[in-house]
């Protein structure tokens, strides 16, 4: 039987960390940093909290490392404001939660972030509390017009969206550099 997949929402604070993955956690920290980033020709910034990295695919961090993928849909975003605006939103895999945040400031109506790992999940919190005018909260309501939830693919799902999307579901599902590949 598959072990039960313990969730930060559960509000449990002994969530199940692999070994290797609580080894590895310590290596980020030092390299984990403020920076920000400019788009639709500077009009707006972000500023993130992550990993900065020419060659991002050789750090053992997915989810606090700035994707090139992720820079590219936030540029495509701004130039194609349409695509978001008094829309539902759901970012998955959202690492650093750029793309999620963009959309949010180009006029989404509902803006879920996702990722599956839990220091990630923090980081993405805390980068949305930096880049937008509301309280994040480690305990989200969805009246929010922007919030980070654990989506952790394949398990819970029915939940998930029941809990978080719009009745008739989200207008916009997006993603970055979101394929993963269990070693």
């Amino acid at each position: 039987m598959d072990k039960e997949v313990k969730w930060i929402e559960d509000g449990e604070n002994d969530v199940d960390v692999e070994e290797d993955q609580a080894a590895n956690t310590d290596l980020f920290a030092e390299r984990v940093s403020e920076f920000e980033l400019r788009f639709g020709d500077g009009n707006i910034t972000l500023n993130v909290n992550g990993i900065k990295s020419k060659y991002p695919q050789f750090l053992q961090s997915t989810g606090l490392t700035l994707w090139k993928s992720s820079e590219i849909l936030c540029s495509y975003l701004c130039d194609h404001p349409e695509i978001v605006q008094n829309k539902s939103v759901v970012e998955l895999g959202a690492g650093l939660g750029c793309a999620g945040i963009i959309g949010h400031k180009l006029g989404a109506s509902k803006v879920v972030l996702t990722d599956g790992d839990t220091e990630t999940l923090e980081n993405m919190r805390h980068n949305v509390a930096a880049n937008v005018k509301q309280e994040v909260r480690e305990e989200q309501t969805d009246n929010e017009t922007i919030i980070c939830k654990q989506l952790i693919w394949g398990n819970n799902m029915e939940a998930f969206m029941d809990n978080h999307a719009p009745s008739d579901g989200f207008d916009v599902v997006m993603g970055s550099d979101i394929i993963y590949v269990k070693e």
